[in-house]
Formats: C-alpha cells, structure tokens, sequence
C-alpha cells in the first residue's frame, strides 16, 4: 500500500511538470501583460482647408503632322513646334519650364484598313508661366503659331508646401477644438494631446480647361479664369482627460 502511495505521488509531480513547461513561453513567443491602469483619453479627427490664388499657370500644347512618308511627317512636325517655342519664348515663357511631354509616330490606314496611307506626328510640350493673367494670351500664341492639338490650362502655387502648413495649422486647431467640445459635453476637462499623426493631404488645381483646336486657331482671344485653389489637411490626435 505504501509502494502505491509512492508511486501516485510520483504520477502528479510529473503531471505538474509537464503542465508547467507546457505554459512556459518558447521561443518566438511573448508575455502577456494585463495592467490595471488605463489612460482616460479621447480621440478626434481634424481638418483644415484654405483658398488661395494660384501664382502660376501650366499649359499644354501640342503639334500634330501627317504626310504619306514618316520622316515627312516628322520634320514638318518638328518646323511647327519649333516656331510653337519662338512664340511662347517671346511671350516670357522660361525656357526651363519647357518639356516634352510626349512624342508619338503613328501608322495612318487607309478605309479599308488594308495598307498604311500615311503618318502621323503628334509632339505635345508643357511649360509655365508666373504671369497668370498671360495664360490665355499665351495659349493665343501657341496656337496662331501652329499648336493644333492638346489645348489645356492648369494653375497652381510655386510655393505649395507653405500653403498646406497654413492648413496643417487649421486642421490641428479643428482637432484640438473637437476634443475640449467632447470634454465640456461629458463634464469633464481636456488634458494634454497623447499624439498626433497626419493622414492626408490634397490640393485641388482649379479651372484645369482643355480647349479645342478651333477655339484656338480662330483668331478670338481665349477666355481664361484662375480661380481659387483650395488645399485641405487632416490630422487624427488623441488628448487625456481629467
């Protein structure tokens, strides 16, 4: 009877051994720890949003050619665009905001799609000015110069990064005045911010315009309006409460 006490005896210290190390965390694995402090917090989102008038306008044109040979095609294409340069080069366009945007040589067929009739260049550029109430008179110039396709108009900041901070402001103050409404509702007070982190971002160039070939090569002046840009920051923070 004693051997058997012994040997139960022995049977349940293993028996909590193996349980033990069964529990004890391996490699790999973390601890879990559950503290019975808590942090009295509330969390609100903020925006802020401005309106301001562009300081620079970007315009796109382009030269389209066709001939039945392609190098036709493309030294006509190149004539045309390079008095499309002198022109808006003339009307104060830096040269340095000139670039090519895109150049493309394509098959023209003919009805019966069977063979190939002709060629088409298509060179279109972008460039700006800091001379917003020139848009249109450049965009005129382009055109009377022998723009014939790819007519649009833009306008943005040259300065945008100071612009979205002046939101950034706006849209911490938002952010900050959700949360002490919060409180004040609930009976209680606003303590310090926890964090903050920035979500997004936009700005929103206005009046992008496209304009077709014949407004252009009509000879009318072409009508332009700037309009506001509008730049909009939001923010997520999280404040303590007393």
């Amino acid at each position: 009877m004693t051997n058997n006490k012994w040997w139960w005896l022995a049977l349940i210290v293993a028996i909590c051994v193996v349980v033990v190390l069964a529990c004890s965390p391996g490699d790999g694995q973390q601890n879990i720890v559950i503290s019975d402090t808590q942090t009295n917090g509330v969390e609100v989102s903020g925006t802020g949003e401005i309106n301001v008038s562009p300081d620079k306008a970007i315009i796109t044109v382009g030269v389209k050619t066709q001939k039945a040979e392609a190098s036709d095609a493309q030294n006509s294409n190149s004539q045309g665009m390079n008095n499309v340069l002198n022109a808006v080069k003339s009307k104060g366009v830096d040269e340095n905001t000139i670039k090519t945007v895109s150049y493309d040589v394509n098959p023209e067929y003919n009805e019966a799609y069977t063979k190939i009739a002709s060629f088409s260049v298509t060179n279109v550029i972008m460039f700006e000015t800091t001379d917003v109430s020139k848009a249109g008179e450049i965009l005129q110039a382009a055109g009377d110069a022998g723009a014939n396709t790819n007519f649009n108009i833009s306008f943005g900041l040259q300065d945008e990064k100071t612009a979205y901070n002046n939101a950034l402001k706006l849209a911490v103050e938002d952010a900050k005045g959700k949360a002490q409404t919060i409180v004040d509702a609930a009976g209680k007070g606003l303590g310090d911010m926890l964090s903050i982190q920035e979500s997004y971002y936009s700005s929103t160039y206005s009046n992008k315009t496209m304009y077709d070939t014949e407004s252009i090569t009509s000879g009318s002046s072409v009508p332009v309006e700037s309009g506001e840009l509008t730049i909009v920051a939001n923010v997520s923070a999280v404040y303590s409460v007393k």
